[in-house]
Order: C-alpha cells, then structure tokens, then sequence
C-alpha cells in the first residue's frame, strides 16, 4: 500500500514521501529538486529565516516589514511541502519544529545521523571509492551502476570529488585488456572535463569491440575442437575393441588352461590341504599322523608279512579261496606303498602325474593276473 502511494505522488505539483530508511536516499534527492522550484522556499530550508521577537513572543504581522512577511510565507511554504512527504511516523519526528530548516535538519540527522556519524559513514564510502575495482565477468554496464550509486551516497554526505580525479579513477579500475582504450583517452586532452557517463560510454563500445572480436576468434575454434573431439572417438573406440578383444583371448587360454590342470593333477584331499601343522611321521605339512602314507605304508607291511607266514600253511586248490583273494588285494596294496615309500621326502604325493597313475594300475592288474595263474 505504501509502495503505491509512492509511484501516486510521482507529479511535479505533489512532493515525494518519505518512507523511513530504505527511501531515504531517493526522498532526499527528489525533495530537494522540488523546493528549488522557488528559490526563496529552498533558501529557507537550507539557511532558515529569523523570525521576529517581541517580548518573547513573536512579533505581530501589522508590525512587520515587507521582506520579513515575505521571509515567513517563504518558510511556512517550504515547510509545508515538508510536511506534506513524510509519512505518519516521519512526522512525529517533527512534530515540534517551528521552522523549515529544522524539519529539514531534524529528518536527516534521523536518517544520516550526527555530524560524526557522518563523517565516519562518509571514510567508509571513500574507502569503496578508492577499492573500486571492475569485477570478474562483469561489464562496463553493471560497473557504471555500481559506480554512479557509490558517487551519489558520497555526494549526499555533501563530499565533492573533482571530476578529473574521478575519471582518473575509474581508468584505474579497469583490467588489463582495456590498456588500449586506457592509454588514448589518457593522451586526451579532454580526459579531465569528460562527464562521468560519456566517460562509460566510450569504454562500454570498446568493450563492444572485443567481444566481437572474439566471437569472430571462437568460431574456427569451435570447429577444430569439434574435429579433435571426433578423432579422439574413433581412437577410442579402436582402443576399446582391440583391448575387448585381447581380454577375450586372455579368458579363452586361462580357462583352457584351468581345464587342463584340472585334467591332468591329481585330486587333493581339501581337509588336509588347509592344515598347516607338519606331520610327526614325515614332518610335512598338509596332514596329521594318522593320515600320514608313510605310516600306513609300514603297517601294511607289517600285516603283509603276518599273513604271509600263515598262508604257508594253506593248500593249494583249482579253486581260488577267500584267502588267496585278500593276498592278491594286499599284494596290489603293498607294491602301492612300495611305489609311495620310494618318493623322496622333497616332493609331494600330489605332483604324482596322470601317466604314472596309468602305469601303476596297469603293473598291478598284471600283477593280479600273474598271482590267479599261480
């Protein structure tokens, strides 16, 4: 609703209202362009009026002189456009002023502070003045705002700054790619009296100029890039395949491979391939005593020369007995344990190759037909 009463009173006949802090700035500005209308109403705002006493009172209106009646319409004038822009709680503010230039003064030591405050607000706008710099990726455009809002809120704490200087500074504030248009406008003779706009208009159409330039530049860029980009896509694709394909010839010879090792090794006993502790018959990892050939080899052949001496006492027959049967088993059992009794003890009974399994079996079926003739 205030927002509206403030774009209402934009006329030359209605003074702009006074919101509170966040239009301070604008209100100042826009008021005091509307009393200098009549120069006399903006003379009272600005250096006031003396208003006639008379025993304490002020003096009667028939008693006063010509300039003096004009004096205080002037001022009564100007302090009732005052009035007529400040908002409800502006205006309790100055509710016990008697003349224009303390409803003036009042208001912007409201807002403004005293002169101390001032001053103090007024060293921290020269030091963003001085640090003014053009930002990365921002353009002529946005620094010249940026710029023309930092010189207003200085030229409302009644701060002048000589115009040379300040198109000096903004010269100073601008990158390393404007060093040509820099370097001519300082030989110019008519860098010190340049206004500070056409000062950003001459620096916004070199700006102009260089991105032109290097959009022309960026096209052909553009195009080479887009080339490299396709060959490296063909070279990664070649390098993909070729790599596809030595992996496929890795995993055909390793499964091969695993195919024949696990053809032509003989089986391990996983329970005792795990175990770590070495066996106290043979001292060799891999399997307990009990599970040890070398022992079982000798208890075979313990049991195989007790059997032997009882079977001299059996006769024999065309038929073959249980007893010549379960010597022919031992026999085949022993020449087992003869054949396991002669590895060394550096190898292992597991590196025992298919064909010497083949060998083994065929000497002992040989052995058994030999043992059926007799």
């Amino acid at each position: 609703m205030a927002q509206s009463n403030w774009q209402e009173r934009h006329s030359n006949n209605i003074p702009p209202l006074l919101l509170g802090a966040e239009n301070y700035n604008d209100w100042k500005f826009r008021m005091k362009i509307f009393l200098q209308k009549d120069s006399y109403e903006w003379d009272a705002v600005e250096n006031g009026i003396i208003i006639p006493m008379k025993d304490g009172k002020p003096t009667p209106v028939k008693e006063l002189t010509t300039d003096e009646v004009n004096s205080l319409n002037y001022n009564a004038r100007a302090m009732n456009s005052l009035l007529n822009g400040l908002s409800s709680t502006e205006l309790r503010k100055v509710s016990a002023c008697t003349s224009a230039k303390q409803v003036w003064d009042t208001i912007k030591v409201s807002h403004e502070g005293t002169s101390k405050v001032r001053e103090v607000k007024l060293d921290l706008l020269l030091s963003d003045y001085e640090s003014f710099r053009l930002e990365k990726d921002e353009s002529i455009k946005e620094a010249q705002g940026r710029f023309l809002i930092l010189m207003n809120s200085i030229a409302l704490l009644e701060r002048h700054i000589p115009q040379a200087e300040i198109n000096r500074k903004i010269l100073r504030s601008l990158p390393k790619k404007f060093a040509p248009k820099v370097t001519t406008l300082q030989d110019s003779t008519l860098i010190s009296a340049m206004e500070t706009l056409t000062l950003f208009s001459e620096l916004e159409e070199f700006e102009n100029q260089l991105r032109r330039y290097d959009e022309e530049d960026e096209i052909p860029r553009k195009k080479t890039l887009a080339l490299r980009a396709d060959d490296s896509d063909e070279d990664f694709d070649e390098d993909i395949a070729l790599l596809t394909k030595k992996f496929q010839k890795f995993l055909a010879k390793k499964k091969s491979a695993s195919r024949f090792t696990k053809f032509n090794s003989p089986k391990k006993d996983v329970k005792n391939s795990s175990k770590d502790d070495a066996c106290f018959e043979c001292g060799k990892k891999g399997h307990y005593k009990k599970d040890c050939f070398k022992l079982k080899a000798k208890q075979k052949a313990s049991g195989f020369q007790d059997k032997r001496k009882n079977k001299a006492f059996l006769t024999w027959s065309d038929d073959e007995s249980e007893a010549e049967i379960d010597s022919d088993d031992e026999v085949a059992q022993l020449c087992l344990a003869g054949i396991e009794s002669n590895i060394s003890d550096d190898e292992e009974v597991n590196t025992i190759s298919n064909s010497s399994n083949y060998d083994i079996a065929r000497n002992i079926a040989f052995l058994q037909g030999q043992n059926k003739k007799l």
